[in-house]
């Protein structure tokens, strides 16, 4: 249920920011919007533990530059701002924060592949700037989306490090199975019990699988090949 609330909530605002900040970037194809694709990209260079490390200052109620914000709200130590409730919303902020600009560059590159023949025949048509965005570049970027949507998807079905170190530096404000990969590692290394750990995998395995065909099939993530074979 954790990993299935933090997926609800942050996958959607992920594909929509994706999508909007890609279409913005590429309706303005000036150094505005060059300079644009370079801020977005930045926060994709805090991967990893640098990521980690940049969310715990701001998280932290006597530290962070936000302090106020958490004073407002009654918190007033690290335990008491990461804790199981809060941890759909905070790994939702991170989350986002560390891929968005990496699959902005992504999806543009999509847009930018479209022939400018189609933007102008548009425009010759009639189409204004919502119009074109809406119903001319969206629908020729669904295979970019629907694999971004993939990719995120498998993702975010893989964490561990994110709430493995959170209840490291919260003093275990949260449990130390949090995560369906907590769970299995908790199986395999603690218990000693690996046939569990093996079917917690494919558990998740199989998961993954149903929702990344859906994706699929919804996005026509691989029609384009099916009609160039034809």
């Amino acid at each position: 249920m954790n990993i299935f609330t933090v997926m609800a909530i942050w996958l959607p605002i992920m594909i929509i920011g994706i999508v909007g900040l890609a279409l913005l970037v590429h309706a303005s194809p000036s150094r505005f919007g060059g300079a644009m694709r370079f801020i977005y990209y930045i926060p994709g260079a805090l991967a990893g533990i640098a990521n980690f490390v940049l969310w715990v200052y701001l998280l932290h109620p006597t530290q962070s530059p936000i302090a106020f914000l958490w004073q407002d709200l009654g918190l007033t130590t690290l335990k008491q701002v990461v804790t199981t409730g809060n941890m759909p919303m905070i790994l939702t902020a991170m989350l986002f924060f560390q891929g968005l600009g990496t699959w902005i560059v992504i999806v543009n590159g999509g847009l930018n592949g479209i022939p400018d023949e189609i933007f102008e025949a548009a425009a010759l048509d009639g189409a204004n700037a919502w119009q074109l965005a809406w119903r001319v570049k969206l629908p020729l970027i669904r295979p970019w989306v629907g694999y971004a949507a993939l990719m995120n998807l498998a993702y975010g079905f893989q964490l561990f490090l994110e709430p493995y170190l959170m209840r490291q530096i919260s003093a275990g404000s949260i449990d130390s199975e949090w995560a369906p990969t907590q769970l299995g590692y908790a199986f395999a290394f603690t218990n000693r019990n690996f046939p569990a750990a093996a079917a917690m995998s494919i558990i998740l395995l199989v998961i993954t699988l149903a929702i990344g065909v859906i994706i699929v099939f919804r996005s026509g993530l691989f029609g384009e090949g099916k009609e160039n074979a034809r």
